[in-house]
């Protein structure tokens, strides 16, 4: 299982991530920079996020045998516990018992076996929020690990967009790729990359179809990262931080599973 994540994720890092529209998932092809030297520097952080995550993953399957291990502890101890009770209950009523005769009434009896229930009822309780404890521990560590993968992950993205602009054109570029219709497109982007993409107007034209009308629009509302892509049928987010939800959602779906 760790290992199909590992997978997956490094899909979704390596800029070849799913892009959302109605009823239609777009997938980004691997971005094809081999000449470059920033290129070579971002698949090394990427490879560097891969390793943090396959530490955090591997943590992360500790913890399950660890929760597996102590359920199973805590069950043999949950048994052991009532066999202990069960001798000394067969022992309590063949005492009371014997005070009953002795003294001549059962009220002895009756509170013996009150209290043996009562105790036996308290060390069941003990055992269950002992589970308890443990399964809220470890949900938050998984939350923890999760959150650590998804930070790191935003960390490199967003480092390796402020010194190279041109991958916002990339994935731009491998968008309109996988577009069927390409009559109409509009490209919403942030101050941050908008200067750029107009002096790269060009590039785009090249790629599209004569009949192709071409619009790129400056959307203040978006975060600095954040980049869409408007079509005939629907509108694309190929920002960072629809990129990091989609890594999220992976980790999560993960997570989910290791509990079952």
């Amino acid at each position: 299982m760790a290992r199909s994540l590992l997978l997956v994720v490094e899909e979704t890092i390596s800029l070849s991530n799913r892009f959302l529209q109605p009823n239609k998932l777009i997938k980004i092809k691997p971005i094809n920079h081999s000449q470059s030297s920033s290129n070579v520097e971002f698949k090394d952080k990427i490879k560097n996020l891969q390793n943090q995550i396959q530490e955090e993953t591997t943590q992360l399957a500790k913890l399950k045998n660890q929760k597996e291990q102590l359920l199973a502890e805590t069950k043999q101890a949950i048994e052991e516990e009532k066999e202990q009770w069960k001798a000394e209950k067969e022992l309590l009523e063949r005492e009371i018992r014997k005070k009953g005769y002795e003294e001549g009434f059962t009220l002895g009896e009756e509170a013996g076996f009150a209290e043996y229930k009562d105790a036996l009822q308290k060390v069941n309780e003990i055992s269950e929020q002992a589970i308890q404890d443990y399964h809220s521990t470890l949900e938050n560590s998984t939350s923890e690990i999760l959150q650590i993968a998804v930070h790191v992950a935003e960390k490199i993205m967003k480092k390796e967009l402020e010194e190279n602009v041109a991958l916002c054109q990339s994935f731009i570029k491998e968008a309109i790729k996988n577009l069927e219709n390409k009559e109409k497109l509009t490209i919403y982007v942030s101050t941050k990359f908008y200067g750029h993409l107009i002096e790269q107007k060009q590039e785009f034209l090249q790629i599209l179809e004569n009949e192709t009308t071409l619009l790129i629009k400056l959307k203040e509302d978006l975060p600095p990262f954040g980049c869409l892509l408007e079509h005939s049928t629907g509108m694309i987010d190929i920002g960072i931080d629809s990129q990091l939800n989609e890594i999220r959602e992976v980790l999560e779906e993960f997570v989910m599973e290791s509990k079952r």
